[in-house]
């Protein structure tokens, strides 16, 4: 049970790192020019919503990928919600 709990911790802290990069290239990008690019804003915010919900389940970071649709997961309502934000960003973003 400890190492299970240790592979969790890991994987939060990766995942909060990767959202800190998916932020700072987003600053970058704005002050490289200082536009705003509302598409890449979307897909920035699929993208962070996407990890957020994968943070707000922790039997989905517990369990390999390959097993995620053989076994009985139960997703909880917050990680659905961002999921399904995830989805639509990534739709708006692609326009």
């Amino acid at each position: 049970m400890d190492n299970e709990q240790e592979k969790l911790q890991r994987n939060q802290l990766l995942i909060k790192g990767f959202m800190v990069l998916v932020i700072l290239h987003q600053l970058i990008l704005y002050f490289d020019d200082y536009t705003l690019d509302f598409g890449a804003i979307a897909g920035a915010v699929a993208v962070l919503a996407m990890l957020r919900a994968l943070l707000a389940s922790p039997v989905l970071l517990a369990t390999p990928i390959r097993l995620w649709r053989s076994s009985k997961l139960s997703i909880n309502k917050d990680s659905k919600r961002y999921f399904s934000i995830a989805i639509l960003m990534l739709a708006i973003s692609l326009f």
